[in-house]
């Protein structure tokens, strides 16, 4: 009776534990890079080809990770390298970002949005690049997780 007494409570304090902690992460949905408002929230951003598929595109934090009850966070992409650059809209949220990010800025290295984070969610976009002078090149698909 003790035993099942203790597994009891232990099963009550694990299922406590999970709905107090952030669910993406209790998941399994990690975040290479978690940014909270005091943080530079910067992604880099490297081309070695123009591949179909974007596989040649590559970004140092494939998963974005914005802290819960932080507002208004900026995030940052820099594109490293001389051979290709940023075109106008290079950073788009696939469905599910509408409302959740707005100011959009860029130049051929650099481009930023503003995270609002006021509603959880895993939102894919989209980093397109071209080849300098404006050849079309591929696009790469990494996510950013709100409420993290």
């Amino acid at each position: 009776m003790k035993n099942r007494a203790l597994f009891s409570a232990l099963v009550l304090a694990f299922a406590l534990a999970a709905c107090e902690s952030n669910p993406f992460r209790t998941l399994g949905f990690g975040a290479d890079l978690e940014c909270n408002g005091s943080n530079l929230c910067k992604v880099e951003v490297t081309v070695a080809g123009c591949a179909a598929g974007g596989t040649q595109i590559s970004v140092d934090f494939p998963t974005v990770g914005v802290t819960k009850g932080k507002h208004d966070v900026d995030i940052k992409w820099h594109l490293a390298g001389n051979d290709y650059e940023f075109p106008e809209g290079a950073v788009k949220f696939k469905a599910g970002g509408a409302g959740q990010f707005d100011l959009p800025t860029g130049n051929k290295n650099n481009y930023k949005w503003r995270d609002h984070n006021t509603a959880a969610g895993k939102h894919e976009y989209s980093i397109t690049v071209v080849k300098k002078g404006g050849a079309p090149c591929a696009t790469k698909d990494p996510f950013i997780i709100n409420d993290y």
